[in-house]
């Protein structure tokens, strides 16, 4: 029988490479659990020999090489009960990927991509270099709040966990959510109860603001305009955006995706071309 393709992909590689970190491994002699602390991956063999065993340089087993890249007595945890015990929730919902990325000032600079539950109404942020793992068109998944984990599947199956990182900035949040919310069809015939509908009402209030403000209007903070700039990106179709610099006073915004069929509407939103990234953008400042 042919193997289908792997859902995930070279990145976890990269990913695994990264130092310093902690890789762990545990194994059931069918499957292969592998985590670094940040991301916990379930592996079939032929997805181990060609993501992992070009790092580590072993075979499957139970085994932990430490933050400098030694073999460690230390055992591994429990990697397949933690897999299937976060599974079993009862409080997860679906979550779906949205193509916003955002620039993160820290001591080192990283991307966080946005990922949304619209029916339950909270955005989640995880680390670039981790969701680039994984193939989304061909997963489901799910999550129980902004501060959980979000689980992959694939056929039914779990096979992920990714740790989000925390983002503060409600503006930017309430625009993902906005833009998740009127793309959903499920979460519009859903009956929420009345917190979350009063919530969502907010939101939708918040992005009509955003979408109409007026040039004469008060000066926004930087923050404000950048989320202004995802609202009103939104009702493009297969328009991406990532925002570089999200939290300094001057934000810039990327636009990639279908540009040559929105040429003329990103250029009226004040978007200029850059000859030397081939690509939109729209200063935030």
């Amino acid at each position: 029988m042919k193997k289908s393709a792997s859902i995930f992909t070279s990145a976890l590689t990269k990913a695994l490479k990264t130092r310093p970190t902690v890789i762990q491994c545990q194994t059931d002699g069918e499957y292969t659990y592998i985590s670094n602390g940040f991301f916990l991956v379930k592996l079939l063999p032929h997805e181990y020999d060609e993501f992992v065993r070009p790092v580590t340089q072993r075979d499957p087993g139970s085994w932990t090489i430490d933050e400098k890249g030694q073999p460690t007595e230390r055992k591994p945890l429990d990697l397949s009960r933690t897999l299937s015990d976060f599974d079993s929730r009862s409080d997860l919902s679906a979550m779906a990927h949205t193509p916003f990325t955002f620039s993160m000032e820290a001591k080192k600079a990283y991307s966080v991509t946005a990922f949304c539950s619209a029916n339950n109404g909270f955005v989640s942020f995880f680390d670039t270099k981790y969701t680039a793992m994984v193939s989304f068109d061909r997963v489901n998944l799910g999550g129980a709040s902004p501060a959980s984990p979000m689980i992959v599947s694939h056929n039914g199956k779990p096979v992920a966990l990714l740790l989000p990182v925390r983002v503060d900035n409600p503006s930017i949040t309430a625009a993902v959510l906005a833009y998740s919310t009127s793309k959903s069809p499920k979460a519009k015939t859903a009956a929420p109860d009345p917190q979350l509908s009063a919530a969502l009402e907010e939101v939708e209030r918040l992005r009509e603001e955003l979408k109409q403000a007026k040039a004469h209007a008060a000066p926004e903070q930087p923050a404000n305009k950048a989320a202004a700039v995802l609202a009103a990106l939104e009702s493009l179709d297969g328009i991406t955006a990532t925002v570089k610099g999200a939290q300094t006073s001057a934000p810039v915004v990327w636009i990639g995706g279908t540009v040559e069929a929105h040429k003329t509407t990103l250029e009226k939103l004040g978007a200029k071309w850059s000859g030397k990234r081939s690509a939109y953008y729209i200063q935030a400042a």
